[in-house]
């Protein structure tokens, strides 16, 4: 079921990723003023691109690949029919679908450090990421670039106490760990005393065995003489 989920997450996150970036390539192009379908749009390739996350760099780049192919090729193609095809224009084209796919990479790069240091908490930073650069987008009508820097900051003053709550976690995590270790080791040491014990036990009684079958030969003897 796990997989399924994963899955259609993958579907959603590259149709997602792919539509937010010919958006934004559009916009760039072709718009002069930010309205708040380009706000729309830059949430929508953060929200992508945060969902679009996989943990190897090389799935990205198929991905990226695959993704930026498809939308240069088919925004030439249209160029080509009708008519309206340059030199420039497909430069600037392939210019914005390229800086625009690599951007990617730094998702990459941002989460699997969050990761490293928020551990379980780094999905709630997401979110709260997610959710104040929308406020400020949407709600407060920010500049895109101030709401992206302070988002940032936000997200970085929260993370810093999810990074203490995690590595507070992880020294318990330890801790509990050396301890169940050393609970382990006593045991382990508790076993072998006991088998050494127990080993003594039987050497003893085997030792007691011969003792009395020695005792009994020369009772048997003393009798036999005394006939």
């Amino acid at each position: 079921m796990k997989e399924k989920y994963n899955d259609l997450i993958d579907i959603i996150s590259y149709i997602g990723w792919s539509i937010s970036v010919w958006l934004l390539v559009y916009f760039q192009l072709n718009m002069n003023t930010i309205d708040d379908t380009y706000r729309l749009v830059v949430w929508m390739f953060v929200f992508f691109g945060c969902l679009f996350y996989k943990d190897s760099y090389k799935e990205v780049t198929k991905e990226i690949i695959k993704s930026g192919v498809i939308l240069i090729g088919t925004n030439i193609l249209e160029l080509y029919l009708v008519g309206d095809i340059s030199g420039i224009k497909i430069f600037k084209l392939v210019l914005a679908q390229v800086l625009y796919q690599i951007l990617a990479y730094l998702f990459v790069f941002f989460i699997r450090k969050s990761k490293e240091f928020h551990g379980r908490y780094t999905d709630r930073l997401v979110v709260l990421y997610l959710l104040v650069l929308g406020f400020l987008l949407f709600v407060i009508k920010l500049e895109i670039i101030c709401a992206l820097i302070c988002t940032s900051i936000i997200s970085l003053i929260r993370g810093y106490f999810y990074y203490k709550r995690c590595c507070l976690e992880k020294r318990r995590q330890k801790e509990l760990e050396d301890h169940l270790e050393r609970e382990h080791k006593e045991k382990e040491n508790e076993m072998i005393k006991m088998r050494k014990k127990i080993e003594d036990y039987d050497e003893l009684v085997k030792k007691n065995k011969k003792l009395e079958a020695k005792i009994r030969i020369r009772e048997n003897k003393k009798r036999r003489k005394k006939h």
